[in-house]
């Protein structure tokens, strides 16, 4: 695709790849699809996910960055529901809080910020801390 959503996501995996390290998570587009990211967050300390690796993925529209993206995670976390969307002020859900400024970065950052909060939100589950931990 030569749209300006796929133009916005190489520059921005570009720019990630440059990194020499992640501060706990790593992104990266699927080889076949550029609209398509999966995530993994790791490395958490002093909290409930210590220890842990965990997969999602982010779907960007088209439309992208005037639109947001839909965030899934897939792997138990006792945090999010698996395989559904989650509810954020960054995701497709607000897509009236959703500004073309934040990017993969910024995402993955509030997506880190949330996951270690107590918050409530769609797609989120708030087990006690030994349920987090397993």
């Amino acid at each position: 695709a030569n749209t300006s959503g796929a133009k916005r996501l190489q520059k921005e995996f570009m720019a990630l790849s440059k990194r020499k390290e992640f501060s706990n998570f790593y992104a990266t587009p699927e080889e076949e699809n550029i609209f398509v990211w999966h995530f993994l967050i790791f490395g958490l300390t002093d909290c409930d996910y210590e220890g842990g690796i965990y997969h999602g993925m982010l779907k960007f529209p088209p439309s992208y960055p005037f639109s947001a993206p839909s965030i899934h995670m897939f792997t138990p976390n006792g945090r999010f529901h698996l395989n559904e969307m989650i509810c954020m002020s960054f995701s497709n859900f607000h897509p009236e809080l959703w500004t073309p400024a934040w990017g993969v970065e910024k995402i993955m950052l509030g997506l880190l910020s949330f996951m270690q909060s107590e918050d409530r939100t769609y797609g989120s589950i708030t087990p006690n801390s030994e349920k987090r931990k397993q």
